[in-house]
């Protein structure tokens, strides 16, 4: 499936879930194939043959009709700030992302942060506390993070980790690491285009 039918799919998706629990006003435990009777009387029959043909698509809205409204609506949220804020730094998404949301997504530091690690070649970045501060080093392309906020840096890398754009680790010595993930090259790539 091309990206753009992926994003279109997964909304549409998403968005019928909404919908059918709204109509039903349900708190929760919506049958899956009250779903399934639901989508093919509303004639979505491509989507009604690829939810039936996909097992992890078909699991996955199993589990969302089985959470309460609370939790749904959570989850959405969640998605729309972590979209939000990686369409931050994508050229014409930006400017819808802004528009629709009152959060502005990644800082031009958590962007720097990714760029700079992706840039370099390395897979993560290695944090050292020293005399003078802490510092930032790429350990495996030898090349420091420059840090242009101090103030709110671990703002930024604690977003860049609950999006997935990087990944916390621990050295054996204890040391904070934070590697590179593909979805962070992949915002870094979409920004270059």
């Amino acid at each position: 499936m091309d990206p753009i039918s992926t994003a279109s799919t997964f909304a549409t998706i998403v968005g019928l879930v909404c919908n059918f629990r709204a109509e039903r006003q349900s708190k929760g435990q919506d049958d899956y194939n009250e779903f399934l009777q639901w989508i093919d009387n509303a004639r979505h029959n491509d989507l009604l043959s690829h939810i039936r043909s996909n097992q992890t698509l078909a699991q996955g809205i199993n589990a969302l009709l089985r959470d309460n409204h609370e939790q749904v609506l959570s989850k959405l949220k969640a998605l729309e700030a972590s979209m939000a804020a990686v369409s931050a730094h994508i050229g014409g998404l930006k400017e819808i992302a802004a528009a629709l949301t009152s959060n502005q997504g990644l800082s031009d530091q958590a962007f720097l942060i990714i760029k700079q690690l992706y840039d370099s070649g390395g897979s993560f970045f290695i944090e050292m506390k020293m005399m003078g501060g802490t510092q930032y080093q790429v350990l495996d392309a030898s090349h420091a993070i420059e840090i242009q906020e101090p103030r709110f840096f671990a703002d930024d890398l604690s977003l860049l980790c609950d999006l997935g754009l990087l990944m916390p680790d621990f050295n054996s010595r204890g040391d904070r690491l934070f590697r590179i993930t593909r979805a962070a090259a992949r915002v870094v790539e979409a920004n270059e285009s």
